[in-house]
């Protein structure tokens, strides 16, 4: 396998959630702008607060208590937008074919492979966020990847190869 191959590799999962097979990929922002939510942005602060007081139960408490009603609808807006762009496709478990009906942001999207991702259970949605950004923000695991095709010889944080240091200076 190529070095391109891997990383491309590393771009979707397969995660397991209520008894279904999700098949979800790495998100963009254009991904985001097809599910209809450019509005990203606006939870960011929000966002960044909460996974740093993600591993402070007595933080997080009091981060989620600042954010209010309207900071909590913008992260659960977030998280829905993540999984519509994220998800690629579905299966039972144990089954061969994948179904690739696609989640949708507004109930008046709904119809024939469509279906609204409030019709999803708010524990699945949770978990299915989790995985979407966990490979979203995969850059340490693709840095991993890339490390193990360089030999020995180069240093972890040197992408480049060993070269003789040649400076001549002027008379």
């Amino acid at each position: 396998m190529g070095v391109l191959s891997a990383v491309a590799a590393t771009s979707e999962r397969i995660v397991e959630v209520g008894g279904i097979e999700w098949r979800l990929r790495r998100v963009t922002s254009a991904d985001l702008m097809r599910v209809g939510y450019a509005a990203m942005v606006a939870a960011a602060p929000d966002l960044s607060r909460l996974q740093a007081a993600a591993n402070d139960p007595a933080m997080l408490a009091s981060t989620l208590a600042e954010m209010g009603p309207r900071g909590l609808e913008r992260l659960e807006t977030t998280r829905h937008a993540t999984v519509c762009a994220a998800m690629v496709a579905q299966r039972a478990v144990g089954a061969e074919e994948w179904e690739e009906d696609r989640l949708v942001m507004s109930q008046g999207d709904e119809g024939e492979g469509r279906v609204w991702i409030r019709r999803i259970p708010a524990a699945w949605i949770e978990r299915l966020a989790t995985e979407a950004n966990d490979l979203a923000g995969g850059g340490a695991e693709v840095a991993a990847l890339l490390a193990s095709f360089r030999g020995p010889t180069r240093a972890a944080g040197d992408a480049r190869p060993p070269r003789k240091k040649v400076r001549t200076h002027a008379a």
